[in-house]
């Protein structure tokens, strides 16, 4: 009987891993292909920097391209380490896992050197421009992180319990009907830091089971990869780690051989993190932050408007760049109660750094980035919701469902045909007839305030004010735009956006390449295209399983509680 129930659940297994190698494979080619490429803003560019200093040079320092010089003389996200060079204050995590990326653009820069060459006769943002290659393969990091947070969640969503179906819908949909899929085609360090969160969650499900050693350090592993990507969410990774030590201690598996690996991952990436911030800045824990948390700009701001503009407010709130995420709640009240806990108070404790902060908001990204690891790890429950609503076949429940969705992927697929840095752009323009004589100092401080009014001002909402430049663009094929056509505005003032990226589709990587540099473009489509039948191929293969026993079978066995 035990040897039957072992190759079921073997059996299981390895659908779900097909399963989850034909989501990341379909929602990889989508990512691929409306992916920016080439850094989308300067905090991008900076961490690219750092990346390609410990690349050529085996340094967090930055070198001497143009652009680095750019950076240094603008002091941008920047300070000056122990030794006088200048480093970067974000965390090393994004920059190291991206050095293998680096390596492919040098690669591809020695196939192609005419289009390197041409990428560095161009100016932009008034620099001169270096390392095409270089920096297009490792803005394509995260949409390959992206799609493989959407099959971790799947993952997780099987190892609790929800079937196959309702699981691979729910990361499908996290995948194309939130802000992850925007997010996941720009640069920042907010992808990674969520596909390491998730991916520690999983593996934390999975070594609940099996107490596997492996598991164990693949869990405390990404754990600590987590805060040396950002280390604002040190709070949150501390309290799940924390959930993971009270659960083993109440099981009697405090001292288990898995427990000390699991310590000792974590134990790892905290001597990599002292380390790191020795080496530059001449502290343990000092990230580079110092300056600006000596100021007292970081928590200073109303912790309630913080909270409610990460919530409702139209340009950034959860719950209209993330839909689906309001039926979580009512998924997690299904699951294993301590799972569901640790769920809670991770969650707390990725919003709890972030609401007090004046830059609650994200500054210029599409959606509230800062929480973009607590909507991931909430959507697991998102499963069972759908579960029991084609169980039931509730008419009702299965419109409300689909209403949701649909609403999500409008906002979704708006920051995908638009950039977000020409809405902005455009925004942050037509703001100043919207708001001429806001409060302020000086017209940097006003700037700000209008920024912040932006993004409770429904005219001016993401989701909507995208696909109204869409629609101008294909109507009247030119980037000549008025306030009241935007945004309502009693004005017929010109504005256009002021970089040429922001011009057409310029914003998408291979748009890029073809129009800018003369690339030839039809072989990446040609892969795209072959990753995503590839991955329609495993899913029809999944959905028509063969034999008996465990490939009839929906649902795993639920993990049980220690």
């Amino acid at each position: 009987m035990s040897a039957t129930r072992d190759a079921t659940d073997a059996g299981e297994r390895a659908l779900d891993r097909r399963s989850a190698w034909a989501l990341f494979l379909c929602l990889a080619a989508l990512y691929l292909a409306t992916a920016v490429g080439l850094p989308d803003n300067p905090d991008a560019e900076v961490e690219f920097q750092t990346t390609r200093s410990l690349a050529r040079e085996q340094t967090f320092a930055l070198g001497e391209t143009p652009e680095a010089r750019a950076i240094e003389t603008l002091a941008f996200d920047v300070v000056r380490g122990v030794d006088g060079r200048v480093y970067s204050w974000f965390g090393v995590g994004q920059a190291l896992l991206a050095v293998p990326f680096y390596g492919v653009g040098v690669l591809a820069a020695k196939v192609w050197p005419a289009i390197q060459e041409r990428h560095a006769a161009d100016i932009a943002y008034g620099f001169a421009r270096s390392e095409y290659f270089e920096h297009l393969f490792v803005g394509l990091r995260n949409p390959l992180l992206g799609a493989w947070t959407c099959a971790l969640v799947f993952l997780a969503a099987r190892r609790l319990g929800a079937s196959r179906g309702s699981s691979a819908v729910a990361a499908a949909m996290l995948g194309v009907t939130t802000y992850l899929w925007p997010q996941a085609r720009a640069s920042l360090n907010d992808v990674q830091a969520t596909w390491a969160f998730v991916l520690a969650f999983e593996r934390w499900l999975a070594w609940r089971r099996s107490e596997r050693v492996l598991d164990a350090v693949l869990c405390g592993a990404a754990a600590a990869w987590v805060v040396l990507t950002r280390v604002a969410l040190a709070p949150a990774v501390l309290v799940f780690v924390l959930c993971i030590l009270v659960e083993r201690a109440r099981a009697g598996r405090a001292v288990a051989l898995s427990t000390q690996a699991f310590v000792a991952a974590l134990c790892g990436g905290a001597a990599l993190f002292c380390g790191a911030n020795q080496a530059r800045f001449g502290r343990l824990f000092e990230t580079g932050y110092g300056p600006m948390l000596e100021a007292g700009t970081f928590f200073s701001y109303p912790w309630y408007s913080g909270l409610a503009g990460l919530v409702i407010s139209p340009g950034k709130g959860v719950l209209w760049f993330a839909t689906g995420v309001v039926i979580a709640i009512v998924g997690w009240r299904s699951l294993e109660r301590r799972v569901a806990l640790c769920v809670l108070l991770v969650v707390i404790a990725v919003f709890a750094p972030v609401v007090p902060t004046q830059a609650w908001h994200g500054a210029y990204t599409f959606g509230p980035r800062y929480v973009l690891p607590a909507v991931a790890l909430a959507w697991i429950g998102v499963a069972p919701v759908l579960e029991r609503a084609w169980r039931s076949a509730s008419r009702p429940a299965l419109l409300a469902l689909a209403g949701l969705f649909a609403f999500g992927s409008a906002a979704t697929w708006g920051g995908v045909a638009v950039d977000t840095m020409t809405h902005l752009d455009l925004a942050a323009q037509c703001a100043r007839e919207a708001w001429p004589d806001i409060a302020g100092k000086d017209e940097r401080e006003r700037d700000e305030a209008r920024f912040v009014a932006l993004q409770w001002d429904l005219r001016f909402a993401a989701p909507f004010a995208h696909w109204r430049i869409l629609a101008h663009k294909v109507r009247e094929g030119n980037e000549f735009y008025t306030p009241r056509e935007l945004f309502g505005l009693d004005s017929e003032k010109v504005v256009q956006p002021g970089h040429a990226r922001e011009e057409g589709f310029r914003h998408l990587a291979w748009v890029d390449l073809s129009q800018r540099l003369g690339g030839v473009v039809w072989p990446v489509w040609a892969l795209l295209a072959g990753l995503f039948g590839a991955g329609v191929a495993l899913a029809r293969s999944v959905s028509r399983p063969v034999g008996t026993g465990a490939s009839r079978r929906s649902s795993p066995t639920p993990a049980s509680p220690n």
